[in-house]
C-alpha cells in the first residue's frame, strides 16, 4: 500500500504521483481509497470536475473503489477539487 497527502487550494487537481519503477507514468491501482479532510467536502471526478460536477465526498468520509481488471486504473484519471485541507490516498498499485 501506499499514501499520497494532497493539499486541497480550490483549485482542480490531479492525482498523478510519480512511479518508481517508470519514472513520467502513473501509476495503476487496484484498490484506491480517497479521505476527505474532517472539516471539508471534497469533490471526485475527472479533468472536468468541479465543485458541483462529479461525485461529493462528505466533510471526513471516503470512497473506496476496487478495480476488477488486472491492470487496475491509472491514477491520473482522477482530479479532486475542495477548498481546503489534506485529501489522504491509500492505494495498491495492481499488477
Amino acid at each position: 500500500m501506499r499514501v499520497i497527502q494532497i493539499a486541497m487550494t480550490g483549485a482542480a487537481i490531479q492525482v498523478a504521483p510519480n512511479n518508481p519503477q517508470n519514472p513520467g507514468q502513473t501509476p495503476y491501482a487496484s484498490l484506491l481509497v480517497i479521505q476527505a479532510p474532517t472539516g471539508q467536502p471534497v469533490t471526485v471526478g475527472d479533468n472536468t470536475v468541479t465543485a458541483t460536477r462529479g461525485i461529493v465526498i462528505a466533510a471526513g468520509a471516503t470512497l473506496t473503489l476496487q478495480f476488477s481488471q488486472a491492470r487496475g486504473s491509472a491514477l491520473s484519471q482522477y482530479w479532486l477539487i475542495g477548498a481546503s485541507g489534506n485529501v489522504e490516498i491509500l492505494y495498491e498499485t495492481a499488477g
